[in-house]
C-alpha cells in the first residue's frame, strides 16, 4: 500500500515547508499514484511491481534535487598568507531513498595547492561540508573548519551568509583560516581558578602566576609580601555609581606592566603596557565578556597571558582566569604540545623553571624544536593507531 506518510515525510526532508512547496510535492504524489494504479488495474503489473515503480519514480525525484557540487576554498594563515599542502576533510550530503532518513553523504579529502586553494567536486549532492582541516604547523584556532555550502540549481549559499546564491568561482573562492603556531617552547600554566567582587565591599587579592597561579587575599596578603612570596599581580574591585570597577596593577621591576586585549595572542605584544588597566562591569551590558591580559611582571621580568571571563551576576562580579607564562624571558606563548608525552624528563623541565623564577633568575632553555620531535616519536609509539 503507497501511505502518504512517507511522502510527508519526505517532502519535509527535502525542505518543503511551504504551501506552495507542499502543493507541488502533492501534486507530483498524485500524478505517480494515479499512474502506478491504472497499471495495476489494466493488469500490466502487479501490487507488489507497483511498490517497486513506485520507489523508482521517487528515487528518480530526488536525484532531479541533487545538483552537481563545484566548490572552491583558500586556507590562510592568520596573517593572510596562503597554506599550502594543507588536508582538507570534507562531506558532501545528496538524496536518496536507500537510508531511511532519505539522506546519505560521501566523505573525501583534498590537498591545498601552493597558493593554498582547494577544490571540491561532486556528480550531485545537496551541500558540501569542511569538516576539518589539517597543516603542518598550523592549528584551528579561529573556527575554520564545520562549515557547510547548501546548493540548489542557482548555486550555493555559504555559511547562511545571504539568501542569494552564489556561482563557484575559481577567482572569488571561500575564505579558511588557521593559525600558524609560533616557536614552541614550555609554558607555565595553570588550572581555571576564580575571585569575587560583591557590592558594597572592597576587595583585594595578589596573584602568583609561578607555579599555578595562586592568589592571596586581603588578609594574608601582607604577610605574602613581608614573607616575600612572588607576587604577579594586585587585582582589586569596587562597587560605585552602579559600576563594578576592577584595577589590576603589575609587580616587578620598573618594566613591569599589564595590557588588557580583546584578542588572544600567542606571541605578547612587545610595548604599550600600563600600570595598571581598569575592567569595568556595566549593569546591563553582556553576562558574560572575555577578556585576555597580557602581563610583563617579576623580576627578571616575564610575559604572560592571562584568559579572563568575566561573568556578572546580581549583586556580584565573578572572574575566572587561567594563565600562561613563559619563565625564559621571552613574549612567545605557543607551547610545546607534545613534550608531555617524555614525562619525567617534562616534569624535570618544569620544576627547574619554577626553581629559577623563585631563586630571581631565568632557567636554562632546552632545545624545545628537538624535544617536540622526541615528544611526537614518543607518542606515536604509544599510539600506533596515529601512524
Amino acid at each position: 500500500m503507497l501511505r502518504k506518510i512517507t511522502l510527508i515525510i519526505l517532502l519535509t526532508v527535502l525542505g518543503f515547508n511551504t504551501t506552495a512547496q507542499m502543493d507541488k510535492g502533492s501534486q507530483r504524489e498524485k500524478e505517480v499514484k494515479e499512474r502506478i494504479w491504472n497499471l495495476v488495474k489494466s493488469g500490466k503489473i502487479t501490487q507488489e511491481e507497483a511498490d517497486k515503480v513506485f520507489y523508482q519514480e521517487m528515487q528518480k525525484y530526488l536525484n532531479e534535487q541533487n545538483v552537481p557540487i563545484e566548490f572552491y576554498g583558500m586556507v590562510i594563515d592568520q596573517e593572510g598568507n596562503p597554506v599550502k599542502d594543507a588536508d582538507v576533510f570534507y562531506s558532501v550530503d545528496y538524496y536518496t531513498l536507500d537510508p531511511a532518513n532519505y539522506k546519505d553523504f560521501n566523505y573525501g579529502k583534498v590537498k591545498t595547492d601552493q597558493n593554498g586553494i582547494f577544490s571540491i567536486r561532486a556528480k550531485s549532492g545537496i551541500s558540501v561540508g569542511v569538516t576539518r582541516i589539517e597543516g603542518e604547523g598550523y592549528e584551528d584556532s579561529f573556527k575554520a573548519t564545520n562549515k557547510y555550502a547548501e546548493y540548489t540549481t542557482e548555486g550555493y549559499i555559504f555559511e547562511h551568509r545571504t539568501e542569494i546564491p552564489g556561482k563557484p568561482d575559481p577567482s572569488n573562492p571561500e575564505i579558511f583560516k588557521l593559525r600558524k603556531r609560533g616557536e614552541p617552547t614550555m609554558l607555565i600554566t595553570s588550572s581555571t581558578d576564580k575571585i569575587s567582587f560583591v557590592k558594597g565591599e572592597h576587595k583585594s587579592y595578589a596573584v602568583c602566576l609561578v607555579p599555578r597561579a595562586s592568589y592571596y587575599h586581603k588578609d594574608i596578603l601582607e604577610k605574602a609580601m613581608e614573607a616575600k612570596k612572588r607576587i604577579d599581580l594586585i587585582i582589586e574591585g569596587d562597587y560605585k555609581e552602579g559600576l563594578f570597577k576592577i584595577m589590576v596593577k603589575p609587580l616587578g621591576d620598573k618594566s613591569a606592566g599589564v595590557l588588557l586585549g580583546d584578542a588572544k595572542l600567542y606571541i605578547a605584544p612587545e610595548s604599550g603596557y600600563k600600570n595598571e588597566e581598569e575592567i569595568v562591569v556595566q549593569k546591563g551590558a553582556d553576562r558574560i565578556q572575555q577578556l585576555w591580559l597580557y602581563a610583563r611582571t617579576g623580576s627578571p621580568i616575564v610575559y604572560s597571558r592571562v584568559d579572563l571571563k568575566v561573568i556578572q551576576q546580581e549583586k556580584t562580579v565573578i572572574v575566572e582566569y587561567s594563565s600562561y607564562l613563559n619563565p625564559y624571558g621571552e613574549r612567545g606563548l605557543e607551547g610545546a604540545t607534545n613534550i608531555g608525552w617524555l614525562g619525567q624528563k617534562c616534569t624535570d623541565i618544569e620544576r627547574e623553571a619554577n626553581k629559577a623564577l623563585k631563586e630571581g633568575k631565568y632557567p636554562p632553555k632546552p632545545d624545545f624544536k628537538a624535544l617536540e620531535e622526541e615528544g611526537k616519536k614518543e607518542y606515536l609509539k604509544t599510539h600506533k593507531d596515529a601512524q
